[in-house]
């Protein structure tokens, strides 16, 4: 493969299949009895509508961080606004996740409830951690997201890892609808692209050179 230069990441394709997948994992049998999470969204709005804003967005993110990447823009060095819808939208789901798995651990629920707690709290903080060491080191006085490479590679990463421990939970007989092994493909095949990415960033450059090593040019 040749060379992409330093100040260029075009998107591979199979980042937006992975993010397609992702977000079509919505539409696919997900709760126990089959329903789509779109079905329980809507159903969740008809209860009330703060409950439904906070199952479509809160427990939603990761299938919208899916829509994300299938209309990323076609520089994943792309500090601006999809980067930053992004951010936000993984920042969500980091929260979601730390409520969620405080409320089951202090439950006693669920197959191994206190680790996933343990990595909902590590994980948030590093991301925070990250996102505020890419604003500072950005050009941008005000600061700037995250690029997309960084944001696509840690959201699959999460995505993964919920996926897995969701269907961990078939041990204690809570059967989940392949819409699990959907979104988890999707994720494992963009975490996987990204991995691949090596871009050598130049002094002038916000991004953090420990962060991103040089890149292949994407299929």
């Amino acid at each position: 493969m040749g060379n992409v230069s330093a100040r260029s990441i075009p998107t591979p394709l199979a980042l937006r299949i992975g993010g397609g997948l992702i977000f079509g994992a919505a539409a696919l049998p997900f709760s126990p009895t089959g329903l789509p999470f779109w079905r329980l969204a809507v159903e969740a709005f008809a209860m009330h509508p703060v409950h439904g804003a906070i199952v479509a967005l809160g427990y939603g993110a990761p299938f919208w961080f899916g829509l994300t990447l299938l209309l990323a823009p076609g520089d994943l060095r792309e500090q601006g606004g999809r980067a930053r819808v992004s951010q936000w939208l993984l920042g969500l789901m980091h929260a979601q996740l730390i409520l969620t798995a405080w409320m089951i651990a202090r439950a006693g629920v669920g197959v191994a409830p206190w680790s996933l707690f343990g990595f909902a709290a590590v994980s948030g903080l590093y991301f925070v951690s990250r996102g505020g060491r890419f604003s500072a080191d950005s050009a941008n006085m005000a600061g700037a997201a995250p690029p997309m490479w960084w944001l696509a590679r840690w959201g699959a990463v999460m995505v993964v890892a919920l996926c897995g421990w969701l269907r961990l939970q078939n041990l204690i007989g809570l059967s989940l609808g392949w819409a699990v092994e959907v979104a988890f493909v999707g994720g494992a095949l963009v975490a996987w692209r990204t991995a691949k990415l090596r871009v050598r960033v130049v002094p002038a450059d916000p991004v953090p050179a420990d962060e991103a090593p040089e890149t292949e040019a994407p299929n």
